[in-house]
């Protein structure tokens, strides 16, 4: 795993303790690298690595060659290497190994679109430099964490609640109705986080948060469908569910560092 944390805001204040507290939140997350990144003025980002691929090529935040977009990314694309392909032949041009770079030029190419291709499992953040707006994006099913709240206008957002605890305004406060759910259902469903002042990004979407006014209006972009969609004898099934199975295990080997 990795963790990633920024904010962003019409004019962001300068670094304090929240930005330390921040970048020390999310240090767990990956003890392989930790960088920030900053515009100076709009946006600040902060990323912890876990390396599995493109050790020496992958560090993040990382910028396109543009210079108008940049990512943090948490998370794992199993299939980047036939999407590289494909976004190859539609005029991407890749400077690394990384499936990071995969994600940034795919965006490029389709915009919110880009979560459909992707494989894997991921919370990512891209910031637009030209138009100063925030794509945040998280995986079908929720596995990787994507937290967000709004404090006197600036928009901060972490892989762990607990960035969140040095910010000015920050009360701490729980939600008895959220412990209550969690009770229930041993999670935290939707948007619901047990924090007062913070949301998560529910599975499966994505949402555009601007600058000048960081509403977050989060957009699914898929949901599981239950239902007989054909028939099959169960020999059949078994077979076709041993080559799925063995399959999605195959491509999740894909690494740069010993797996088990």
């Amino acid at each position: 795993m990795c963790g990633i944390a920024g904010m962003i805001g019409a004019d962001i204040p300068p670094v304090s303790a929240r930005d330390t507290q921040m970048r020390d939140a999310i240090h767990y997350r990956g003890r392989d690298d930790q960088r920030e990144w900053s515009d100076g003025r709009h946006v600040r980002f902060f990323h912890a690595r876990l390396s599995i691929i493109a050790l020496d090529d992958g560090a993040q935040p990382m910028r396109d060659s543009s210079g108008r977009y940049t990512i943090v990314y948490n998370g794992e694309i199993y299939n980047y290497l036939e999407l590289k392909d494909q976004y190859r032949k539609a005029g991407a041009q890749f400077q690394s190994a990384s499936d990071t770079e995969v994600i940034l030029e795919g965006f490029k190419l389709k915009g919110p679109s880009v979560c459909s291709d992707l494989n894997g499992m991921f919370a990512f953040a891209i910031w637009d430099s030209h138009d100063r707006v925030l794509f945040l994006a998280r995986d079908r099913l929720g596995k990787k964490p994507l937290f967000w709240t709004k404090l006197d206008g600036i928009f901060y957002f972490a892989s762990t609640l607990e960035a969140f605890s040095a910010i000015p305004g920050w009360t701490g406060r729980l939600v008895p109705a959220a412990l209550d759910m969690f009770a229930r259902l041993g999670a935290f469903p939707g948007e619901l986080t047990v924090y007062e002042q913070a949301r998560a990004l529910p599975a499966a979407s994505f949402a555009f948060v601007r600058t000048e006014k960081p509403d977050v209006r989060p957009q699914c972009y898929w949901a599981l469908r239950f239902g007989t969609k054909r028939s099959a004898d169960l020999s059949d099934a078994c077979d076709e569910y041993e080559a799925l199975l063995t399959e999605a295990v195959c491509i999740r080997l894909r690494a740069d560092v010993p797996v088990a």
